[in-house]
């Protein structure tokens, strides 16, 4: 009933890219091995659903008092009209047409979406269309200073988001190649959002700033969630469940492929986890970055359940959304891709009074004039009477390709001979 999988394992591996630049091919195999021999992982068809918490039944709960929140002061419906359209073709073909029937759009959160010529736009407010489970979360991430003394975030406020997805992705041979900010310590960064959910929601890494597991780290809510400072409330992992964002009653049967549950920033879209061994696709392994080609699919991440099993150490399981450990896409690609400060992709709008013309990318997240397949929720309007004057032609990104060590690339050989030879 499981399939065998090493992908999330890579991340450990990644952790040493660095050190194998220093240290002789012999000892950092010596030192890789050891690692491999603790622990081992297991990828698997599931229909689990989370009880008070995604976390470990071993975690201890804190009793930190709840940090105080206070709404920020922005108009996200003025916001979305203060983005003058542009001249443009719109693309009407995929996803772009059915952008009602595909978003969540119960709640109201959701509150425009369209396609211009190369951009999957997605406006949220960052709030859920199901309830937060935040007061079940053991250790939830805490405010400024020691956390012994800190208070903690168990509660969410309303975000303004605006992703943009490209509607054309270039695959790399290896996502471990894109080019990421320094202190990133494997293919994904460590801060913000690296998609969004069908729902508005954003989607993180599996790991938290702090460069650990959210799950060993006691931080997921019932759906893999929680706030961050700012009181975003955002997916770590896969929000699966009949309490959360899509559960096994999406699936139409057993031999179907899991549901589309969101869109990664690289452009590739992220759906569901295999929940029977019927399911289409599920015979065919995941890579390291979380994803796979099959049948008439293109690439695509999947969520996915791993139980990882430590030697003389607590146990606890994983429950990946997707991209696992890497963007898979060619993010230099990208028009604009980095926020500010290169820390972040673009999407927060959140800040007081913020004006949404001072983004980077303020020309590839508008709509086109002639925009005719779009969805906007109650008291949203998209400007398309007022075209935009000036604008840039959307074009990739100039930055270095990342390229291995050599050293790294030898040890990675080894290993994976090691891994068949033991």
């Amino acid at each position: 009933s499981t399939q065998s999988t090493w992908g999330p394992f890579l991340i450990g591996l990644l952790r040493i890219q660095r050190m194998a630049t220093m240290l002789s091919h012999k000892t950092s195999l010596f030192i890789a091995l050891a690692i491999l021999l603790v622990v081992r992982v297991k990828s698997e068809f599931s229909t689990e659903e989370c009880g008070t918490s995604c976390s470990p039944s071993w975690c201890t709960r804190v009793t930190n008092t709840d940090c105080t929140l206070r709404e920020g002061s922005f108009n996200l419906a003025s916001q979305i009209t203060s983005v003058q359209c542009r001249t443009c073709t719109q693309t009407t073909t995929g996803v772009c047409s059915t952008l009602s029937s595909t978003l969540v759009t119960a709640g109201g959160h959701v509150k425009a979406a369209y396609c211009n010529d190369n951009f999957l736009v997605i406006w949220s407010d960052g709030l859920p269309n199901h309830s937060d489970y935040l007061s079940g979360i053991p250790r939830p991430p805490g405010g400024d200073g020691d956390y012994s003394t800190a208070c903690v975030m168990r509660g969410k406020m309303t975000q303004s988001l605006t992703f943009k997805v490209p509607l054309t992705t270039t695959l790399l041979a290896s996502g471990q190649s894109n080019t990421l900010p320094g202190w990133a310590s494997s293919g994904l960064p460590l801060a913000g959002a690296i998609g969004v959910a069908t729902n508005g929601m954003p989607i993180f890494p599996s790991q938290d700033d702090r460069n650990s597991l959210v799950w060993p780290n006691c931080e997921a809510d019932t759906c893999n969630a929680h706030s961050g400072k700012g009181g975003d409330y955002h997916y770590h992992g896969d929000p699966f469940g009949t309490k959360c964002l899509y559960s096994a009653a999406n699936y139409a049967n057993d031999f179907s492929h899991p549901p589309l549950i969101g869109f990664s920033a690289d452009g590739v879209y992220m759906y569901g986890r295999h929940i029977n061994a019927n399911n289409e696709g599920y015979s065919t392994s995941l890579d390291s970055c979380g994803g796979h080609t099959h049948g008439t699919y293109g690439y695509h991440y999947h969520a996915d359940v791993v139980k990882n099993m430590g030697s003389g150490a607590q146990t606890y399981t994983s429950y990946y959304a997707g991209p696992k450990t890497c963007w898979k896409g060619d993010i230099s690609k990208i028009t604009n891709f980095w926020g500010s400060g290169y820390t972040q992709i673009q999407y927060d709008n959140s800040k007081s009074n913020f004006n949404m013309l001072t983004r980077t990318d303020i020309d590839q997240i508008r709509p086109c004039c002639s925009s005719t397949q779009y969805y906007v929720g109650s008291g949203v309007a998209l400007k398309l009477d007022t075209p935009a004057t000036g604008g840039s032609t959307i074009s990739p990104l100039s930055s270095a390709s990342f390229s291995h060590p050599s050293a790294f690339i030898a040890l990675f050989s080894c290993l994976l001979v090691a891994f068949f030879v033991l």
